[in-house]
């Protein structure tokens, strides 16, 4: 019994020591040494210029491991304006890190405070918010030139032809992401619409949102409350949505 006992009270030693050790390296490991290299990644899934002031690691009981980002912008497309098109004053998530080993990315809780957005509609119809995260198209390679040898050679023409016609490499499937809870805070959207002369412009303020359940490939339901030509909240919608990554639609 003295020998189970000293296994079972080791073991809760090694837990405890594992723990307090996995609590200091998230306490001290400075994220903004891989800023660059999480700038790039951004920059490569979103197609657009991103950056940040400040990024930092936490542990908590509630969220788990938590990432807190301050000052995030993220650049408008050059084609509709200057500027950007995202600006964030602060970003906190919560991040399930069991969840990543099985390409899942679950989500306790986001956090926004005070972001703001700039949607805009072209004299064309495009949408800025629509090229986002889109894959850049390839222009197909030239045709390797044929010599006239190979030209009356029917098996090296074929695959000379096959060869230039042989599809890009698909870009990764995006894994599965799952946030239990969205809140949105103290932020703006900007609406301006060019199809009309002059130009439509919009500012939704004082927004504020709360979505429950949200998913990439599944319906989630969500509140919000803004101000609209109103110094205080005027507008209220409560409803669900589900999104389309295949067609780039909301329904």
């Amino acid at each position: 019994m003295k020998i189970i006992k000293v296994i079972l009270v080791s073991l809760v030693v090694i837990v405890v020591v594992a723990v307090v050790g996995l609590i200091i390296f998230i306490k001290t490991f400075d994220v903004m040494k891989y800023k660059p290299q999480i700038v790039e990644q951004a920059q490569a899934a979103l197609g657009r210029s991103v950056d940040f002031e400040k990024a930092a690691l936490g542990i908590s009981l509630r969220q788990g491991i938590s990432v807190k980002i301050n000052n995030l912008s993220v650049a408008e497309d050059p084609k509709f304006a200057k500027g950007d098109f995202l600006t964030v004053k602060e970003v906190s998530l919560g991040l399930d890190a069991l969840g990543l080993l099985q390409n899942k990315v679950n989500i306790p809780s986001v956090i926004i405070d005070s972001a703001r957005v700039s949607i805009i509609r072209d004299k064309d119809g495009a949408i800025n918010a629509a090229a986002i995260a889109q894959p850049k198209k390839e222009e197909s390679a030239p045709a390797a030139p044929v010599s006239p040898q190979s030209r009356t050679d029917g098996p090296s023409l074929f695959a000379a032809v096959a060869y230039a016609r042989q599809p890009a490499i698909p870009a990764p499937a995006l894994p599965a992401v799952n946030i239990a809870s969205l809140q949105v805070m103290n932020s703006t959207v900007v609406y301006l619409d060019r199809m009309f002369e002059p130009a439509l412009s919009v500012e939704v303020t004082d927004f504020d949102a709360q979505v429950r359940g949200f998913s990439l490939d599944r319906q989630f339901s969500f509140t919000a409350r803004a101000a609209v030509l109103s110094r205080k909240q005027n507008i209220n919608v409560i409803g669900s949505a589900q999104l389309a990554m295949k067609t780039n639609s909301v329904t």
